[in-house]
């Protein structure tokens, strides 16, 4: 938790707009097995948004917010999970979801990557309607001061708008593995994509 608190201030410092807490990770295996994947424990949730707080209080950096990226967490710990960062007055943005940890896949006879008895985070396109479930549910849990950022498989325009139509307070996208397969050009055909059918739905309209 000290590290999350040392590093939201160093990152703070630099003047930027936002900061995201990724308590979907740090999913690391060390000699005793997996480490805990900070958005899955409630309390430790609880802990390092209150370090943050206190290392980057809101005086000091008023142009800065703070977002906290979650796990898809299962139903119980994902309402307690809300409800921490909506009492801990660090957090003004939540993005859901980071990777499902502790997929596997073959790669011919091995396991795609090492770490892990290869284990690894599941993303893409599998992740969206999880990630989508994660993010309905928190339209509920979550006060309408805090935004939505809306991750998990946005690979084309319509995925954008399936995310915003969920609520209000899902105020943007972010596009991690459709970059990583098909580069930065991705960005504009996805807003290209976006952008027409948001055109033919007014047109239809009209």
């Amino acid at each position: 938790p000290e590290e999350y608190a040392r590093l939201a201030r160093f990152v703070m410092d630099q003047d930027v707009d936002v900061v995201e807490l990724n308590l979907g990770c740090p999913n690391v295996w060390g000699k005793d097995g997996q480490k805990p994947i900070a958005s899955y424990e409630p309390r430790m949730v609880e802990n390092i948004l209150e370090l943050v707080r206190q290392g980057c209080n809101s005086s000091t950096f008023p142009n800065t917010r703070i977002a906290a990226k979650i796990s898809p967490l299962p139903p119980s710990v994902l309402k307690e999970v809300a409800a921490a960062i909506a009492e801990s007055g660090t957090v003004d943005i939540v993005t859901a979801t980071n990777t499902q940890p502790n997929g596997f896949m073959w790669n011919g006879q091995k396991p795609a990557i090492d770490p892990g008895g290869g284990l690894a985070g599941v993303a893409g396109a599998a992740l969206k309607p999880t990630a989508m479930g994660v993010v309905k549910q928190l339209c509920e849990f979550l006060p309408g001061n805090i935004d939505i950022i809306a991750a998990g498989g946005v690979e084309t325009g319509q995925d954008v708008l399936d995310y915003l139509r969920l609520g209000l307070q899902v105020k943007a996208v972010q596009v991690v593995t459709a970059h990583a397969n098909r580069g930065p050009q991705v960005f504009d055909e996805i807003l290209a994509q976006f952008a027409a059918i948001k055109t033919q739905g007014q047109t239809a309209r009209t």
